[in-house]
This record gives C-alpha cells, sequence and structure tokens, in this order.
C-alpha cells in the first residue's frame, strides 16, 4: 500500500521529463500500483494530466504533495513486461516516459481526463473510446429504382456505345 508514487506526466517535454511524487489518498492505496493509470493535479494551476505510476515508495518526503484525482481500475494497469519495454524506450530512443506509455499501449484503449457530474471535479473517463472512428446513424433507406428506368438506362447505354447504326 504506497503512501506516495512517482508518476510520469502527459505532455511533459522532454527537459522536464521525470518522475513527480504523489500523495495517495487512503481510499485508492489498495487500487494504485506499478503500471496504474492515473489522473494528478499539475502545475501551479493543478490542471488535471494524465499520468502513469513508475515508482511506489512508503513514506512522503514532502508535506506539501498533491493527491490524486482519479485512478482508473485495475484492468487499465500496465504488466510488469510492458514498464519494462517503457523503461527500455525511454533509455534508448528520445522520448518522455508517457510517449513510450502511449506507445504500448493500443490507441482505443488510453483514457482521457473529463469532468464530474458536480461540473468541477476531475475524473478520468471510464469508458474506452475510440478517437478515430465517428458514429453514423442511419436516418432512412434510398428508394428503388424502378425496373424500367433501369432496363431503359441500358438500352440507352447500349445505343451509345454501339454507335450510329449504318
Amino acid at each position: 500500500m504506497p503512501k506516495t508514487v512517482g508518476i510520469a506526466v502527459s505532455n511533459a517535454t522532454f527537459h522536464f521529463d521525470k518522475l513527480y511524487t504523489y500523495a495517495v489518498l487512503p481510499e485508492h492505496q489498495n487500487v494504485v500500483r506499478l503500471g496504474s493509470m492515473v489522473l494528478v493535479p499539475f502545475g501551479k494551476g493543478s490542471r488535471a494530466r494524465m499520468g502513469v505510476v513508475l515508482a511506489c515508495d512508503a513514506e512522503p518526503e514532502h508535506s506539501k504533495l498533491k493527491y490524486l484525482f482519479d485512478v482508473a481500475p485495475a484492468s487499465a494497469c500496465l504488466t510488469p513486461e510492458l514498464l519494462r519495454l517503457v523503461y527500455f524506450l525511454k533509455e534508448r530512443t528520445f522520448c518522455t516516459y508517457y510517449e513510450a506509455v502511449k506507445a504500448v499501449i493500443p490507441y482505443g484503449a488510453q483514457y482521457k481526463p473529463a469532468v464530474a457530474a458536480d461540473g468541477v471535479t476531475p475524473v478520468l473517463q471510464k469508458q474506452l473510446t475510440r478517437h478515430t472512428e465517428n458514429a453514423y446513424k442511419l436516418v432512412g433507406t434510398l428508394p428503388q429504382k424502378s425496373q424500367s428506368l433501369r432496363q431503359s438506362s441500358w438500352r440507352r447505354w447500349r445505343c451509345w456505345a454501339a454507335g450510329p447504326a449504318p
């Protein structure tokens, strides 16, 4: 049960890419583990950003740590093999921690920040979304062409394709 965690935050530039320490609320302590997807307050304005837990500590280093906003379900947790792959990508390529995490997660399985029903509290969007697929609704069916119209079109085309009669 970690009391503090090291989080790799989304949209961090390469120069500011490090693990940021956050405190874990008591109700989240049984859920948070290595590889968990979380929503954290970041910066002076405490804007909600996505993050992934890459380190767990028992005792807090500072008393002024920010708390996690929300934690994704355990099914969205990275496996130890994927965590090793994230560290490998970070060491060997020119990318941030979170870019490496996004590379190993399927595109449609990524969570994003949302706002709760109260309009204030930031939470994770609980459903998996696909950003590239649009949902279309069938409004109605097209009317069928009549048989006689199709035959007359075919005769017209056949006469045009054959050319003038000799």
